[in-house]
């Protein structure tokens, strides 16, 4: 049961002695429930064809594990798992999802000294008779102890735990017996030696793993002195007593002096009259973030940031500050929404003194670290930076350590409290520096009571995905302003459309329906013509502002500088969005742009010459949407009433469900999608996927005389339009962002929640809106908008539900009229940091797989229910839908299911149509004439 051979520690070199498994040396075969704590940690990825099991690891409480760090160098939770509650790595127990890696701050790949690691699971152990937890205790030299694992064995790699004894020793005898060992490494007081007889011991696979003296863990599997398995030198544990703080997280250390380039996200905010005045954080190559408290009642010409150092008076770079950005609900006498963003004229030098820093999150009772140059225990402020290790508490704790009026100050979502002891907290000057949890940006110091301080949440406000993004526009000026005001007061409303008219203009659509019980016509015989009539004017066109921006930004790209521009040059915004609704495909699907025109004609490919001069009939752009249209039209929705025909199983192909006790009659249903990734080169692909091939002049990134529609697409994103090389070169200092897909691919996870973030707020301002109308609650079931076919890479929907996440806390305040929403069929089980049932601003989340239209039941019952159904932008409603192929996706089986296929049908239904659109803010969602009215006088 070696470790990890020496040789491959001293060149951090981890990964390469992944291959090994196996098992103990001259150990025993151990009895299903003989060592109900220890599991195995497994690997995932299949990259240099590493998988299975990989090291031990021992459970201390109902979340967590304990290992060594060598065990998690380099993986991140998504790459490994737990399995526990077997001896048998091939059979039975149950397997659980890793949402942490905790690895001890001053690990040293060296000396191998601070090799311990905690592992967090999604969810808790479900105890038993073979799963439970140990303790931790401790060992003196000259003990008879256990040690337990699956690693290496003479017979190679054994499916069955194995255990044996072993000798602990005493130092003296340890530096005795390990002279003349092939690495015989210095050792401190974190470490244990023991000893077993030649062919016993510890071997390669059984890392991390326990030592068990008296029925506790002593030790962790850390090292070995001989490459080889079990050569009658000691092998080298991590002594668990002597981290026994670090691994409860209670204790709270004293302020320390930073090293240089320890923290190179730290800055200082500095006031040009007062010299230092705040602390803050580099996030970005532009901007910092800080405390919005700091910056009242100045602008940003008062300020500049000195990065680069620890010394205050020495070294460093200073940046001016251009501009401020406030979070807009910041309230000064309470202390709420305390946060800002910092943003620099140039950029930052990224190098070893400063670098950027990621946002994450914290659930409460884990240590953190926060950093400043605030006031010390002997002076005022310090001239160099200072650490100090706090705890971050639950609420719960939070609430009873501020009982009784020693800390007394209101708390919120948006805030997290943490603790110090006497002497050991955050204090004065440190306001608006960084709470740093797991090497990620998790708050700002905002309110300081005694050792009790309040931080303001940064996942609650910000993270890499937004920086506040969705808040530095739209901004309607100059020509864009006017595009949005070119109908002003010339857009007349829709009459009502009866019953009659909407069966007669369905009557002469030019593709049939594949199945009838989804037609008015059919339905009358079923429901009221009020009830019918109702749902069919209740159809609107719902897009998000900031899309409504984009596509305003296209209209002036297209009519400067397109291809096409006496196509564009006298198109109105709604004459646009009207386009973007009439001139889909009927059906469009795959990667070979498999076809079906409204005139009957079909086809595969060719689809990216429309708009160019290479484009032939019938793809022209007289009568279709070019690629870059449809990447905009994926930004615009159709919501309605509708009747329900069934529960909207993938597989319900139109079947009237007779059993109504089982079906949710009436509801809402909303049409949106998000990004499209199957086909390269074109649609979102071209923001998100950075490829080699793909990100050059040629194609319209890197910089250019004319501006290219792909430069204005990134530029409302806020990115960089950057060839593949000088993204390669941003990796350097930001690698946390993209995804490596191989082959010279690269996933943006930013670019991707940034762009599904306008869907799904959409989607949540859009159902809050519908049951603000109907004065309910609403129920909102949610499917993954392009997590199907569309998605390039399994870790899509963790992205998505985090982005969720997010989106759901950012609206805070604002979604006062739903109270539940139901995820499905989602392979991800979290959304963020929240669970199944957990509650988000007041909102229960479901994670549970069912039928869009299952009948609402219990304290659920009389709600709205408010579906999502992927509308692809590229086609018709229901897409496959008109081809026959009713439970291909789930398109057609919404469209099977519901009335989309007739009321959000543009050719039928004249409500779908641009002068009956509705814009979802974040104060509403508006007619498109009160949205233009709201930005007349801007």
């Amino acid at each position: 049961m070696t470790s990890l051979s020496i040789t491959l520690l001293l060149c951090v070199s981890f990964t390469s002695a992944l291959p090994f498994h196996g098992r103990i040396f001259g150990g025993k075969t151990a009895q299903p429930g003989q060592f109900p704590f220890l599991v195995s940690i497994q690997v995932e990825s299949d990259s240099e064809n590493v998988h299975g099991h990989y090291c031990g690891a021992s459970i201390i409480n109902d979340q967590w594990v304990l290992t060594a760090t060598h065990c998690v160098f380099g993986w991140t939770p998504d790459d490994i798992y737990l399995l526990a509650g077997t001896n048998l790595l091939d059979t039975g127990g149950t397997a659980y999802n890793v949402s942490k890696i905790i690895k001890h701050q001053d690990f040293n790949t060296t000396t191998i000294w601070n090799d311990i690691a905690l592992i967090k699971i999604e969810g808790k152990f479900e105890f038993t008779d073979v799963v439970k937890t140990i303790g931790i205790g401790e060992v003196s030299g000259g003990q008879s102890s256990t040690i337990v694992g699956w690693g290496s064995t003479k017979d190679g790699d054994p499916n069955e735990l194995q255990y044996t004894e072993v000798t602990t020793l005493t130092p003296d005898d340890c530096a005795r017996l390990a002279e003349a060992a092939p690495y015989n490494l210095e050792r401190g007081p974190g470490q244990v030696c023991a000893l077993g007889s030649v062919d016993v011991g510890p071997c390669h696979g059984d890392s991390g793993g326990p030592l068990i003296f008296n029925n506790t863990v002593v030790g962790m599997v850390s090292y070995a002195l001989d490459p080889a398995c079990a050569k009658g030198y000691p092998d080298i544990y991590t002594r668990a007593a002597y981290y026994a703080e670090w691994i409860d997280d209670g204790r709270i250390f004293g302020g320390e002096p930073a090293k240089p380039g320890q923290f190179p996200f730290v800055v200082s905010l500095n006031n040009k009259v007062d010299g230092p005045w705040c602390g803050a954080s580099v996030i970005d190559k532009k901007w910092a973030v800080t405390a919005a408290h700091c910056l009242q009642f100045f602008t940003a010409d008062f300020f500049y940031i000195l990065a680069g150092t620890t010394l205050l008076d020495a070294g460093g770079t200073n940046y001016t500050v251009v501009s401020i950005v406030t979070h807009p609900d910041f309230d000064d006498s309470i202390l709420t929404n305390d946060l800002a963003l910092l943003q620099i004229q140039d950029e930052f030098v990224l190098d070893g003194t400063t670098q950027p820093i990621g946002i994450g999150d914290v659930s409460g009772n884990e240590s953190c670290t926060a950093l400043g140059w605030g006031s010390t225990a002997n002076a005022n402020g310090s001239n160099e930076l200072q650490f100090v290790n706090l705890t971050a508490l639950t609420d719960e704790d939070c609430t009873k350590l501020a009982q009784g009026g020693k800390f007394v100050f209101e708390r919120g979502p948006g805030q997290v409290c943490t603790l110090g002891g006497e002497g050991e907290a955050v204090c004065y000057g440190d306001s608006g520096g960084p709470l740093v949890c797991g090497g990620e940006l998790v708050g700002v110091v905002s309110l300081l009571s005694g050792s009790l301080a309040r931080m303001t949440r940064c996942k609650q406000y910000l993270s890499k995905i937004m920086v506040d993004w969705l808040k530095s526009c739209p901004r309607w000026s100059g020509e864009l302003k006017d595009i949005l005001l070119s109908e002003y007061n010339n857009v007349e409303p829709i009459p009502d459309v009866t019953l009659p008219q909407l069966i007669d203009e369905s009557s002469k659509f030019p593709i049939e329906f594949p199945v009838q019980s989804v037609r008015c016509c059919q339905l009358q015989s079923k429901i009221s013509t009020k009830t019918l009539e109702k749902n069919i004017n209740s159809v609107y066109p719902v897009i998000h502002e900031y899309a409504l921006y984009l596509c305003s930004i296209f209209l002036a790209h297209q009519a400067k500088f397109g291809l096409r521009r006496d196509f564009y040059k006298n198109m109105s915004l709604v004459d646009f969005i009207d386009r973007l609704l009439s001139k889909r495909a009927v059906m469009f699907m795959g990667s070979v742009d498999h076809y079906l025109l409204l005139n009957g004609k079909s086809g595969s490919g060719n689809w990216e010459n429309v708009g160019t001069p290479n484009e032939t009939l019938p793809l022209v752009l007289d009568n279709c949407l070019s690629y870059d249209e449809i990447k905009l039209s994926a930004l615009l929705s159709v919501s309605s009433h509708t009747y329900f025909i069934n529960d909207g199983d993938r597989n319900n192909c139109g079947t009237f469900e007779e059993n109504r006790g089982k079906v949710e009659e009436n509801g809402v249903i909303v049409g949106l999608i998000g990004p499209r990734l199957e086909k390269p080169r074109v649609m979102e692909y071209r923001e998100i996927i950075k490829t080699k091939g793909q990100n050059t002049s040629l194609y319209g990134y890197g910089s250019c005389e004319v501006p290219s529609v792909q430069s204005e697409f990134l530029k409302f994103y806020d990115d960089v339009n950057a060839t593949y090389d000088q993204l390669l070169d941003q990796m350097k200092s930001n690698n946390d962002r993209y995804l490596n897909l191989g082959r010279d691919r690269f996933f943006d996870k930013l670019m991707y929640q940034k762009r599904i973030a306008l869907s799904i707020d959409t989607l949540l301002l859009e159902a809050n809106e519908r049951a603000k109308n109907e004065n309910t609650k609403a129920y909102v079931h949610v499917v993954g908008l392009g997590l199907g076919v569309w998605k390039i890479s399994l870790e899509q929907d963790k992205f998505f539900m985090d982005t969720f996440a997010e989106r759901l806390e950012y609206l805070s305040g604002v979604l006062t009229h739903i109270s539940d929403i139901r995820f499905a069929y989602i392979r991800h089980k979290m959304a963020g940091r929240y669970e199944n049932g957990d509650r988000v601003q007041g909102i229960t989340l479901h994670m549970e797989n069912k039928n869009p239209q299952d009948k609402l039941t219990g304290e659920n019952e009389g709600k709205l229910l408010v579906v999502s159904y992927p509308w692809d932008g590229n086609a018709l409603p229901g897409n496959e839908f008109w081809g026959g192929s009713l439970n291909g996706s789930g398109d057609p089986a919404a469209a099977a299911s519901s009335q989309v296929a007739e009321l959000h049908n543009w050719h039928i239904n004249r409500k779908v149509s641009a002068r009956n659109l509705r814009v979802a803010t974040y104060k509403g969602v508006v007619t498109f004439q009160e949205y233009q009215q709201l930005h007349k006088n801007d």
